[in-house]
C-alpha cells in the first residue's frame, strides 16, 4: 500500500556567506569595518523541485551567495536589520514564485583601537565576548518581522547575589546562601512589532535599540541585588519593554555558571559562608534559566 504524502513546508538557501566591508569617510579618512556572516532562505512555489525533481524553479544557492555579495557592495551594511530587510525583499520581488525570504546576519564585533589616548582611524580590536545578530523574515503582501539578539556576553560578579527560601524536598541538598558568585553567558533575543513596509522599518534606529538592550542588561546585572537568576532576568526584560516601545517581547536564556566553595576544613581553614574567598569553577552541570517577557 502506498501512503500519500505532501510537502508541508520547504525552504532552502545559502548559509555562512562571509564578507568584510570597509567604509571610508571621504572627508575625515576614518575607516569603519563590518565583518558579517549571512544566511538567506527562500520559500514559495517550490514543491515540484522536491516531488518531481523540477530544477527549473530552483534559484541556485550560489546565486543567492552572489546576490548577498553584490548587495553588500552596493548598500549600507551599518544597520544589520535594514540590510537584511532589503536583501529579503529583493529575493521576493525578483522571483515571482518566491513569496517569502528570511535573512540572518551576525556581525563580528571589531571596535576601534585607542592609541595614545585617541581613537585610531583605521585600526581595530576584536571583542570576542559579544555577538550581535538579527533574523528578518519578509512575507509577500504582509511585511517584515524582526528578531535581533545580544549573545555570548560572559559576565561575572563576585557579590550581590544570593539564593534562599527555595522549595525543598527529599532530594534537596543545596544549602541556602545569602552571598554567592553570579556568572552567566548572556543570550537575549528581542522581537520588534511588525513592520508593514520597508520605509517604516528603515526609519527605525536599530543600532540605538541594540545599545539600549546591552546597557540595560549589563547595568541590571551589575546593580541588582539578585534574589535569583529568574528575578534578575525579569527585571532586565521589563525595563527593555518599558524603554523601547517598538519591542514586543524579550527572551533571555541565562545559564548559571556555578562557583562552589572549596572545603578546606581538613586543614583547619575556614572557607565557608562569609569567610569564603576560594571557589571551585564548575564546568558542568549548570543551571539553565529562560524567560520570555511580552507586552501586555
Amino acid at each position: 500500500m502506498t501512503i500519500n504524502t505532501y510537502v508541508k513546508e520547504a525552504s532552502y538557501g545559502k548559509t555562512m556567506v562571509r564578507f568584510m566591508k570597509k567604509d571610508v569617510c571621504p572627508e575625515s579618512k576614518v575607516h569603519n569595518v563590518y565583518e558579517m556572516d549571512v544566511q538567506s532562505m527562500l520559500s514559495g512555489e517550490l514543491d515540484e523541485s522536491y516531488t518531481k525533481a523540477d530544477n527549473s524553479i530552483v534559484i541556485p544557492t550560489d546565486t543567492q551567495k552572489n546576490t548577498i555579495y553584490v548587495f553588500a557592495k552596493n548598500n549600507d551594511v551599518s544597520v544589520l536589520e535594514v540590510f537584511a530587510a532589503k536583501l529579503a525583499k529583493h529575493f521576493v520581488d525578483r522571483y515571482k514564485h518566491i513569496h517569502g525570504a528570511t535573512v540572518d546576519v551576525t556581525i563580528t564585533p571589531w571596535s576601534r583601537l585607542t592609541v595614545r589616548g585617541k581613537p585610531h582611524n583605521h585600526s581595530f580590536i576584536r571583542n570576542p565576548s559579544e555577538a550581535r545578530k538579527t533574523h528578518v523574515a519578509f512575507t509577500e503582501g504582509k511585511g517584515f518581522d524582526v528578531v535581533s539578539s545580544l549573545k555570548d556576553v560572559s559576565v561575572l560578579k563576585s557579590t550581590g547575589s544570593g539564593f534562599n527560601k527555595f522549595h525543598k524536598c527529599e532530594f534537596t541538598t543545596l544549602p541556602e546562601v545569602d552571598d554567592r558568585i553570579f556568572s552567566t553567558n548572556i543570550d537575549c533575543n528581542y522581537s520588534f512589532n511588525h513592520f508593514a513596509t520597508l520605509d517604516e522599518l528603515a526609519s527605525y534606529d536599530f543600532n540605538h535599540a541594540y545599545e539600549t538592550v546591552k546597557e540595560i542588561t549589563l547595568d541590571t546585572f551589575a546593580m541588582d541585588d539578585s534574589a535569583s537568576v529568574q528575578a534578575t532576568m525579569y527585571k532586565m526584560a521589563n525595563q527593555i519593554i518599558n524603554k523601547l516601545l517598538v519591542i514586543a517581547e524579550v527572551y533571555y536564556a541565562l545559564p548559571n555558571k556555578h562557583y562552589f566553595e572549596i572545603d578546606l576544613s581538613p586543614f583547619d581553614i575556614d572557607n565557608r559562608g562569609p569567610n569564603c574567598s576560594l571557589y571551585q569553577p564548575q564546568a558542568y552541570p549548570s543551571g539553565y534559566i529562560t524567560c520570555t517577557v511580552a507586552r501586555d
